[in-house]
């Protein structure tokens, strides 16, 4: 079974868990963590979802190489 973070939903849901951490009370540095994290996260559900779209593309038959 694929791990969450091998999808780009999966990615998005990590990307929203560290925003919602980093809206607590805890330490600037801490927040600024988790917030370049969710950066990152929702950068890597936007290259999954690209991924996802364009395998998709393909296994519909789009025109092949000669």
């Amino acid at each position: 079974m694929a791990a969450p973070e091998d999808s780009s939903q999966g990615c998005r849901e990590r990307a929203e868990a560290d925003l919602r951490r980093a809206d607590n009370d805890i330490p600037i540095n801490a927040r600024q963590v988790l917030e370049a994290s969710a950066r990152h996260w929702l950068a890597r559900a936007e290259l999954l979802e690209r991924l996802e779209t364009s395998f998709a593309a393909r296994c519909l038959g789009g025109p092949e190489d000669d």
